[in-house]
Order: structure tokens, then C-alpha cells, then sequence
């Protein structure tokens, strides 16, 4: 119970950036162009994912310090 309960707290916690990031590939996710985004936006982006990943715990953090 305790590794689903895991598994659904890392799924809630990166899917809004993983849409964001299909988003900028496509407007529609599955159409139209790439969204336009500037060198901010995505630096701002890379600071909340690591900060993200580094709340998921130790396993994690491995992950955002490597970047």
C-alpha cells in the first residue's frame, strides 16, 4: 500500500511539468506548432523540476544532482 501511495505522490507531483514540457513540443499536445518559450522560461522551469525531483526524496536527488 505504502509503494502505491509513493508512486501516486510522484505521478501528482511531475505530471503538470511533464504536460508543460509536451506543450512546448506542440501547442495541442498532440497539434500544432512549438510554443514559443524564452531562455527565462525554461531556466525557470529547470530550477522547479530539480526542486521537484529533490522533494521526492533521496532516490531523487540523485536525479537533480546529476543535471
Amino acid at each position: 500500500m505504502r509503494r502505491y501511495l509513493r508512486g501516486i505522490r510522484v505521478l501528482v507531483s511531475l505530471t503538470p511539468l511533464v504536460v508543460g514540457f509536451l506543450r512546448d513540443r506542440k501547442r495541442w499536445i498532440t497539434v500544432g506548432g512549438p510554443a514559443r518559450r524564452s531562455e527565462r522560461h525554461h531556466g525557470r522551469r529547470a530550477e522547479k523540476l530539480v526542486a521537484r525531483v529533490a522533494k521526492l526524496g533521496p532516490t531523487f536527488i540523485k536525479l537533480g544532482v546529476s543535471t
